[in-house]
C-alpha cells in the first residue's frame, strides 16, 4: 500500500527505517526519499523466489533520480547483493553510467559511460553477470559498458541509493 515502509521480501539495509517506502508515480514505486546521506541505503530481495541467486543473472528495473546529494551520488540496480561489502550495481550518476562493485569489503568501479540524466525522469537500467563474472550495464535497451571484478558466487537484487533520492519500478530478475 503507498506510504508503506515494510517491503513483502524485501529487507532494508543501512539509513534508517523511514527513508524507504511504497509511492505512487503512475504505479506503485519503492522510494527512497528520506535522505541525501552518503550513507548506501539498500533494499534486496531476501525472500525472493530462487534467491539468492548464482550463475548467469540478469536485474533490470526502472530507475528515476528525486533528487541528489554533495558527493558519491548514485541510483543502483544491483546484482549478487549480500551486503554493504558485497555486490555488483550499475549506478546510474549524474552523468552517466558506472559500475560500481565491492567484494570483501573492497570497492572497484569502471569509468563512467556519458549519458544525458536528468532528475524527474524515468530510465531503464539493468545489470548482468556471465558465467565468467563479466559485468554489464545496459542504459535504455544498449549495453553501455562491462567490467571484470573480483568474483561474487551469489547474492540478491537489490536497489541502492548513495547520496540521491530515487524511484524503482518493475524490478525483474532472470536467468538464462
Amino acid at each position: 500500500a503507498v506510504g508503506a515502509t515494510a517491503v513483502t521480501n524485501w529487507t532494508r539495509s543501512g539509513g534508517s527505517s523511514g527513508d524507504w517506502a511504497i509511492a505512487s508515480d503512475t504505479t506503485h514505486v519503492l522510494q527512497q526519499n528520506g535522505s541525501l546521506s552518503s550513507t548506501p541505503r539498500s533494499q534486496y530481495a531476501s525472500g525472493a523466489t530462487g534467491a539468492p541467486w548464482s550463475g548467469a543473472t540478469s536485474v533490470a528495473a526502472r530507475v528515476k533520480i528525486i533528487a541528489t546529494g554533495s558527493c558519491n551520488q548514485a541510483a543502483m540496480v544491483c546484482l549478487r547483493y549480500t551486503n554493504s561489502s558485497n555486490y555488483y550495481c550499475a549506478a546510474l550518476v549524474p552523468t552517466g553510467v558506472q559500475i560500481q562493485t565491492a567484494v570483501g569489503g573492497t570497492s572497484a568501479s569502471s569509468a563512467i559511460w556519458p549519458a544525458t540524466v536528468a532528475t524527474g525522469t524515468w530510465y531503464d537500467l539493468k545489470i548482468s553477470v556471465d558465467g565468467a563474472s563479466v559485468v554489464g550495464a545496459t542504459f535504455g535497451g544498449s549495453l553501455v559498458g562491462t567490467f571484470t571484478p573480483a568474483a561474487l558466487a551469489s547474492g540478491y537484487a537489490a536497489l541502492t541509493t548513495t547520496s540521491m533520492q530515487a524511484a524503482f519500478d518493475n524490478v525483474v530478475v532472470t536467468q538464462p
